[in-house]
């Protein structure tokens, strides 16, 4: 590979961190939603994620959410005790 005028230090420097970013960006397995990522869709079988939303009273639920405008179910919650 050519580097041009950058140092070889700094170009491995640089080529580490963007080969290895995505491993360490954001842990995909929380003790509170365990099946994050693994729970799919029943239409489209893509991936759906978790989040903790509020209610009017300010309590905080548990749910398993799921985002794609092209699926039939978009924007479908499941409650995590239902899991």
């Amino acid at each position: 590979m050519r580097f041009g005028t950058v140092p070889h230090e700094t170009a491995n420097r640089i080529l580490t961190r963007v080969i290895y970013a995505d491993m360490v960006a954001r842990p995909h397995i929380n003790a509170d939603f365990p099946l994050r990522r693994v729970v799919l869709c029943g239409d489209c079988e893509k991936r759906q994620t978790s989040c903790w939303p509020k209610s009017k009273s300010g309590e905080k639920h548990p749910y398993y959410m799921y985002f794609n405008k092209e699926c039939l179910s978009h924007r479908k919650s499941i409650r995590r005790a239902e899991i």
